[in-house]
């Protein structure tokens, strides 16, 4: 089958953004402390490693609810290696991490009773990632995971200047004062279907949302997955409500990439009678 001028143009545009060849090199990694109300916080971020003075979107990465951990600086070593600034946030403040689901629950409720809570901090690290050198600030985004991905959801909601924020297997329950006409940016809700901690009920309520504020954002269901299906830790057990599927996690992390790749592209000029083709 002949390749349609839009295909083309799609496989151009990752080319770009993903190309192998893309001379990022070795990424560079810097952990430091920020403060909130007195309060510090831990970031690391992790950017390529590149001295031609080109400025590189920056995305922020949001952990699930044990905190701070390798998976997360896994994924902002991902993105560095894409070509952007990976900046993994810390919500809960320095030494405070979850052992077990417990404790967990404990540092993530007051997040889920008070919205503002995941706004607040989520404004704050997007402050830090603005000051970082190089990072260009037409080009920000922000990724989270489980509890990360509410976070960047709320994010979204406070009109931040974000372009483009990526919910994968988040929590989707909009709050009482949703905040959605506030968005300026698209939104990319990556949801495994059999997810027991997110109910059917909760994925209409953000799309009726959503619709009503007419946000532009994608949807896509995994009809095997359930809750953290991209983290290799959550073990292979779907009966536990929790588990890693590979198929659908590099499928996930790949229309990741696509959404990023058609946000952080400058645009390419068409004839006007091709435009449409």
């Amino acid at each position: 089958m002949k390749p349609t001028l839009a295909s083309l143009l799609t496989g151009a545009l990752l080319l770009l953004f993903l190309g192998s060849s893309n001379g990022y090199g070795q990424a560079r990694e810097r952990s430091f402390e920020y403060e909130i109300d007195g309060e510090k916080y831990e970031a690391l971020v992790v950017r390529p490693d590149r001295t031609d003075g080109e400025k590189l979107p920056g995305v922020l990465v949001v952990h699930d609810w044990t905190g701070p951990n390798a998976f997360a600086r896994a994924q902002a070593e991902k993105l560095a290696a894409l070509g952007s600034v990976g900046f993994a946030v810390d919500l809960y403040g320095v030494g405070k991490r979850a052992a077990n689901p417990e404790e967990a629950k404990e540092l993530s409720a007051p997040f889920y009773e008070n919205r503002e809570l995941f706004r607040a901090r989520m404004r704050a690290a997007l402050e830090e990632l603005k000051k970082e050198k190089g990072v260009d600030l037409a080009r920000l985004g922000a990724i989270g995971f489980c509890f990360g991905g509410t976070a960047v959801l709320e994010l979204a909601r406070t009109g931040a200047d974000v372009k483009g924020s990526v919910s994968f297997h988040g929590g989707l329950k909009p709050g009482a004062d949703s905040g959605a006409g506030k968005v300026t940016g698209r939104i990319l809700v990556l949801h495994g279907v059999r997810d027991p901690h997110v109910p059917p009920a909760d994925l209409a309520a953000l799309m009726e949302e959503l619709n009503a504020a007419q946000v532009y954002y994608k949807v896509v269901g995994y009809p095997m997955a359930v809750h953290a299906f991209t983290n290799p830790e959550a073990g292979d057990d779907p009966s536990k409500g929790a588990a890693y599927n590979p198929e659908a996690a590099n499928d996930a992390f790949s229309e990741m990439k696509r959404f990023f790749a058609e946000l952080f592209t400058p645009p390419v000029s068409l004839p006007p009678d091709t435009a449409m083709r």
